[in-house]
């Protein structure tokens, strides 16, 4: 868990100098009548004006990570590619192990020469480390690149994904279009800087701001509250980090209350050793061994069985904490576990443990008299001690509880996953997609290939729906001037909009998404036909609340667009997250949209498993356009299944922790009524020889225990909603107080509690009265 924590928040980027001069940017932006936001990226004029700024700034760099199709034929490949500005690797002061880097003239940001770098993994996989890498080809799209050197393997950037290709940022326009640095607010560059050494980081910020800010009062689009922000370069401090980033927090502090867990049973257990073991040391005194010794020689015990813990974990973490890790952070470069930035820490933690684990023990034994020991072997140990090991028992307790609610919470929601409507059935749809804008095809020649794949694929069999979109639920959408009249302004959501859609007929039938009311577009729907909409209920109900939404007017795509008549409502669909709230959504048929909706992806829905469909269908469009280097064919569900990652990883690993720490707490629940049995032996004896039953034997021995148990869950239920308010962000469709939840922890405890206690109070059936009352 350290090795992710510290590659996460801690770790700089590898190879890169100076990394504490190293800021990430992020931009909080005001939007009037649109409310505002945070990115992590900015558009190309806002770059232009952030690189005014050099009192505060010595370097000041942009990038834009992006996947990308490597190659051509059957040798090509999905790569991992990063578009770089100019000053990018002089601000991280890397250079490749062969080769160059980029020169002034390659990386022109309006034009340059089709150069690349690549990193040494994608080296030996691609080209199979030939020495004569320099000077060779590499195809993306239509375009071909000369490969001009060779970045090391541990070198990602700032990103944690590792990367296999870099290209000069103005190669970007052969996706983004030849229009990519004219826009004004859209949001794809991330920028990093380089502090000054005599700067710091708030004059920085206000010095960005100022031309930040001055650009858009030029543009003629003030936005007078929007600011910039600096923060740290390691990539979890940027914004809008992914779940699993808040999930992996949660996970290193419940392992931290799991320690602590640990470390009260030990030390309950070392307590009761040295109780029973307390005649011996009061012998060993009394011939004059030295206090300190014994004490010592407690403290040692606690540091030895944190020493061995401690290796078994290492043990476990070089065998299986590459998986682990990746199982935390999928896709992400891992550095190597044994260094100083993780090695240290465990050490610290080992020490630590080993010293909480011994230290009551030997406190104890610090502040007892020899002559008390010898006086009666299995006299009391005191109510100071006993309220002590009542104590540990009691936090364990809490901490259990607290564990087994998140347990229950995590559960819950993962439960509320499968059951959450989508308004769409992704299963057995798989979507295709074409890079054209870089392979020479020109927007009628694009609608048409994809018109042809369309007709293609519907007539293969065991298809059962094939539609077109611009865009595709759960992985990408677009926001459109629209315009209702007779309205002033639509309603404004947390989830932005209103967005557009351009779909061909059987968008709705191909997805699983229905039609409430109205109908669905048509083959008469086409260019030339009377223009036609479709919006979703959340639209319906909130533009036109109180009528019917059909045969209302939707003027989309500017104020010189004709009106299309709404002739359908069809259910809401998730836009691009499960938990995602309402969107406003509007869809109109392809044949009458723009240029800007244009066919970006063939849906398919098959009637089998979609997994052996990927290559049927990329072999069938690939027939139509032999030059075309790849076709992209993925299974929508995917796109749900690192969605879905962050609940299960939690509902896993609190199971875990949680049957952890049950399992320590039973431990120490039957530790401690086995060693009260035996300290309260001679008590039994007497009571049994004056007829005490078996049954009333059983309540007095486990009184005390229960009653500690009880106040232990009680704890922890009163720190649920503390625990509950943090953790509330990561759940979907249920309340940290949940009561079934409470319900269950409180069951689970009592239950395993109750076993626990049960378990050494049955030896009292057995007890001799005699024998019980026979000095020993």
């Amino acid at each position: 868990m350290l090795r992710v924590l510290d590659q996460l928040f801690f770790r700089p980027p590898a190879l890169v100098s100076r990394p504490e001069e190293l800021k990430r940017l992020s931009f909080f932006v005001v939007v009037p009548n649109a409310g505002q936001f945070t990115s992590s990226a900015t558009g190309y004029p806002e770059l232009s004006d952030l690189r005014t700024a050099s009192k505060t700034v010595s370097h000041l760099a942009a990038y834009v990570p992006r996947d990308i199709l490597a190659g051509s034929g059957d040798e090509a490949r999905k790569a991992r590619a990063i578009f770089a500005s100019d000053c990018f690797f002089e601000l991280l002061s890397v250079r490749p192990i062969l080769g160059r880097n980029f020169s002034p003239a390659e990386n022109g940001e309006t034009a340059g020469s089709p150069v690349a770098l690549v990193g040494e993994k994608f080296w030996q996989d691609y080209y199979g480390g030939r020495p004569d890498i320099l000077g060779q080809s590499l195809r993306i799209g239509q375009d071909v690149y000369t490969v001009i050197g060779v970045l090391p393997r541990r070198f990602t950037g700032v990103e944690l994904e590792p990367v296999d290709v870099w290209l000069p940022l103005h190669a970007i326009k052969s996706f983004l279009g030849s229009r990519w640095n004219q826009g004004r607010g859209s949001a794809f560059l991330r920028v990093i800087v380089r502090i000054r050494p005599r700067a710091d980081a708030r004059m920085a910020e206000q010095e960005l701001t100022s031309f930040y800010v001055n650009g858009y009062n030029e543009a003629g689009d003030p936005r007078p509250e929007s600011h910039v922000e600096l923060g740290p370069i390691q990539a979890a401090w940027g914004t809008g980090n992914q779940a699993s980033v808040q999930v992996s927090l949660w996970i290193a502090a419940v392992s931290f209350g799991v320690l602590l867990i640990a470390c009260a049973n030990v030390a309950h257990l070392l307590i009761v050793r040295s109780l029973q073991s307390r005649r011996e040391r009061a012998i060993r005194l009394a011939l004059g061994a030295a206090r300190s010794q014994l004490v010592s020689h407690t403290l040692f015990e606690g540091l030895l069985l944190a020493a061995l813990g401690g290796l078994g974990a290492l043990l476990v973490m070089v065998c299986g904490g590459a998986s682990f890790a990746a199982f935390l952070l999928p896709g992400a470069l891992v550095e190597d576990f044994l260094d100083f930035h993780t090695a240290g820490p465990i050490t610290i933690l080992i020490v630590f443990t080993g010293l909480l684990c011994g230290i009551l023990p030997a406190l104890w034994q610090s502040r007892r008299a020899p002559v008390e020991a010898l006086k009666n072997v299995e006299g009391e140990s005191g109510p100071g001690m006993g309220r002590t090991r009542s104590a540990m028992i009691a936090v364990q307790v809490a901490l259990t509880f607290l564990l087994l609610v998140g347990t229950g919470l995590f559960v819950r929601s993962l439960w509320n996953v499968d059951r959450t409507e989508l308004g769409l059935d992704p299963e057995r749809v798989l979507v295709a997609s074409v890079e054209l804008q870089g392979s020479g095809f020109s927007d009628k020649q694009a609608k048409e290939l994809y018109r042809q794949m369309l007709e293609r694929v519907g007539r293969i069999p065991g298809v059962e729906r094939a539609s077109l979109a611009a865009t595709v639920p759960l992985l990408n959408s677009m926001a459109l001037p629209l315009t209702v009249p007779g309205r002033q302004d639509l309603p404004h959501l947390s989830t932005g909009g209103p967005y557009v859609n351009a779909v061909s007929e059987d968008f709705f039938v191909t997805l699983g998404t229905a039609v409430r009311r109205g109908r669905s577009f048509t083959t008469q729907d086409r260019s030339g036909a009377a223009p036609v909409a479709i919006v979703n209920e959340t639209f319906a109900r909130l533009v036109w609340p109180g009528s019917e939404a059909i045969d209302q007017c939707l003027v989309v795509g500017g104020p010189e667009a004709p009106c299309s008549r709404v002739v359908g409502v069809v259910q809401d669909a998730r836009r691009s997250r499960i938990d995602e709230p309402a969107t406003l959504q509007v869809y109109v048929p392809l044949e009458q949209s723009s240029a800007i909706l244009s066919p970006q992806a063939l849906l398919v829905r098959v009637h089998d498993d979609p997994a052996r469909w990927v290559r049927i269908l990329r072999k069938e469009i690939q027939t139509l356009a032999p030059a075309l280097p790849w076709i992209d064919v993925e299974m929508l569900s995917d796109s749900l299944k690192n969605q879905v990652q962050p609940w299960k990883l939690g509902a896993a690993m609190f199971s875990i922790f949680g049957g952890i720490a049950l399992f320590l707490a039973a431990i120490g629940i039957y530790a401690s009524i086995s060693f009260d049995l035996l300290q309260r032996q001679h008590e039994m004896g007497v009571r049994l020889a004056l007829g005490a039953s078996w049954g009333y034997m059983l309540r007095q021995g486990m009184r005390a225990t229960t009653i500690v148990v009880g106040i232990g869950a009680a704890a922890g239920a009163i720190c649920v909603p503390l625990f509950g308010s943090f953790i509330q962000p990561l759940l979907l469709g249920v309340q940290a107080m949940d009561p079934p939840v409470l319900l269950g922890a409180v069951l689970v405890v009592a239950s395993t509690a109750a076993v626990a206690a049960y378990l050494p109070a049955r030896r009292l059936r057995r007890l001799d009265p005699v024998a019980a009352l026979r000095p020993k």
